[in-house]
């Protein structure tokens, strides 16, 4: 069905204020969720705003917390989420960010004791949109297995990368794994099977109905999803592996380790979600070539990638970002969004 973006915003907000969350707290919230459904990233919209409930309901999201500072410098700093919601910890730290890598030229910030943030890419886009180049990093509930493994150990933990151009922009935001598990959730909202290379069962055997991995994996019951590049070497599988454990460290090693998702026992899975670590790295380019000058070179660089000779004529090379551009500027009044999670969110 088709849903006004105010209207779904609207409901959104009226769900966490009726929670007991902050009116400031529950718009970031909303305009987060709403805008990744405009951008047809429909796994990290409001299908996510049930979760959120519930885990305010049971204590491990504290709506009204704010992130406090533990360690901080012009270059790096260290923040306790409190148990806040994502959204909340995200806007603090990004803002933070920003400023100081307007000073000095680049900052990092590291959040522990925070929770789902949604999707990475709307965290980066806020630095480039400041006129910096922005980074998000999360880690997440064990979810994948990694190489050669049968038990979920790692995150999807994705990576977002923002930066705008003098004309053009370049929007990275990926999953380490196969597939994000919400990918998953939405086929097995919508009937459908899941490809081999997504999931596999706790034998290591691939797995094609999603009902056999949604939503037992949260809890540990089965496999988990796959490292991006699959199951093995040969199909680059310890690539993902490589990248999902690289995301752990900038978020949670570096956060102190109190949020490492390897090693959790089957009885805090079993529990449900936990609190996470993120990761924000922000480079204001007028300290190195310029933000003209980088502007330019972008510009440049995302021109020739998209004029690159296509394989199918009818299908012409895209960058990141350019599918999600489209789908925000066709729904930027109204979106579409699926009749479970319409039903969901005004049950």
């Amino acid at each position: 069905m088709r849903v006004a973006v105010d209207e779904l915003e609207a409901l959104v907000t009226e769900r966490l204020l009726g929670a007991g969350v902050p009116e400031e707290h529950s718009d970031l919230v909303a305009r987060s969720l709403v805008d990744a459904d405009q951008r047809g990233v429909s796994s990290h919209g409001t299908a996510r705003l049930p979760m959120y409930l519930e885990a305010i309901e049971n204590g491990t999201i504290d709506g009204a917390s704010l992130p406090s500072t533990s360690r901080a410098s012009d270059g790096a700093s260290l923040w306790d989420g409190n148990r806040s919601l994502g959204q909340v910890a995200a806007t603090r730290l990004m803002r933070h960010a920003v400023d100081k890598a307007r000073a000095i030229g680049a900052h990092v910030a590291v959040c522990h004791n925070t929770n789902h943030f949604g999707a990475a890419a709307y965290w980066a886009r806020l630095a480039a949109d400041e006129g910096c180049l922005g980074m998000a990093f999360t880690t997440a509930h064990p979810l994948v297995v990694p190489t050669g493994g049968t038990r979920a150990e790692l995150g999807t933990n994705p990576i977002s990368l923002a930066f705008n151009g003098s004309s053009e922009e370049y929007v990275l935001d990926m999953a380490t794994s196969a597939v994000a598990l919400g990918k998953v959730e939405v086929r097995l909202r919508e009937g459908e099977p899941i490809p081999d290379g997504w999931a596999v069962d706790a034998e290591g055997r691939p797995v094609n109905d999603p009902a056999a991995v949604y939503p037992d994996v949260l809890h540990g019951r089965v496999g988990g999803l796959l490292p991006l590049g699959g199951a093995s070497e040969t199909s680059g599988g310890h690539k993902g592996y490589g990248l999902g454990a690289m995301v752990e460290i900038l978020c949670a090693v570096l956060g102190g380790g109190g949020d490492l998702t390897p090693g959790r026992p089957l009885e805090e899975r079993r529990a449900g979600l936990w609190r996470v670590s993120h990761c924000y790295i922000v480079i204001d380019p007028e300290h190195l070539a310029g933000r003209q000058q980088t502007g330019a070179a972008l510009d440049s660089m995302v021109t020739a990638l998209r004029e690159s000779p296509p394989s199918d004529p009818a299908s012409p090379v895209i960058v990141h970002g350019d599918k999600e551009r489209k789908r925000t500027e066709a729904q930027q009044h109204e979106l579409e969004i699926n009749d479970l999670v319409w039903r969901e969110l005004t049950a």
